[in-house]
């Protein structure tokens, strides 16, 4: 067993909600050293980018037709990765200060970058809120919530299949905050039509380091449930044997800017 998964070795138990809905537990509950955990996950967010990067480079070397966009998304993410790296090596996080952000904005930014990672036999498919979905947070927290789910959500479908991700003005439940900008809550759900999940699995997604894929990390969603607390939000899974999966990520929503 390694340093870090010592440090990990404590299971996080969900939320006992509804049969269908299994929330997450926020990673502060585990007891986790937050300078370790901070560590892990920037190695995964270095391992994300590179998936980033074989992506569209195995997307280059089919022929598909935006080869100068997967060039340019290459590139960034190359970028993206040394400076997370060089975070690694100092044991610090990028700096970058949190602003209001739209969600829409970020998502549909994002989009060259997840069709790398979906690939040409899985389709994106997105339906954003007709009005702004502002939240506080940095670019690169959204980023890494998208990639991780839709990396996930990529892996559970065996062949030609959807991914949905969708941006809603919705019910806040415990991301409320006394702060009078904060709105009913701003929602991002992403939903594929992969194989599902049983109810014994849900409850072992955010684990630390609990994985059912050979050579993954098992960091993927136990980083989406930390940046989501970080953030002040929740997030959930609905998931059933041969039905998909979604998963649901409710943030503080910003409204009224005053500039």
């Amino acid at each position: 067993m390694t340093f870090l998964q010592k440090r990990f070795s404590r299971p996080v138990r969900p939320h006992p909600p509804e049969r269908e809905l299994a929330a997450a537990t926020s990673p502060s509950q585990t007891r986790l050293n937050a300078g370790d955990f901070a560590v892990a996950q920037m190695v995964h967010d270095v391992q994300s980018q590179l998936a980033v990067m074989v992506g569209c480079a195995d997307n280059l070397l089919a022929g598909a037709g935006q080869a100068d966009r997967q060039i340019a998304e290459l590139h960034r993410r190359g970028e993206h990765a040394t400076r997370l790296t060089r975070a690694v090596l100092t044991a610090a996080q990028p700096v970058e200060v949190r602003r209001a952000l739209n969600l829409n904005e970020i998502v549909t930014h994002a989009g060259t970058m997840l069709s790398c990672v979906t690939g040409p036999w899985i389709r994106l498919q997105f339906r954003l809120a007709p009005e702004p979905v502002r939240v506080f947070a940095r670019i690169f927290e959204i980023e890494r919530i998208l990639l991780n789910i839709v990396l996930n959500a990529r892996d559970a479908i065996a062949a030609d299949g959807t991914i949905t991700i969708e941006t809603a003005i919705g019910p806040s439940g415990d991301a409320a905050s006394s702060d009078d900008r904060i709105g009913p809550g701003a929602r991002l759900t992403i939903t594929d039509t992969g194989a599902g999940m049983s109810e014994e699995l849900r409850e072992r997604i955010f684990e630390p380091f609990f994985t059912t894929k050979e050579g993954a990390t098992g960091l993927g969603l136990p980083s989406v449930a930390f940046t989501v607390q970080q953030l002040g939000g929740t997030v959930a899974v609905r998931s059933r044997p041969g039905g998909g999966t979604s998963v649901v990520v409710l943030l503080p929503q910003v409204r009224d800017l005053v500039y």
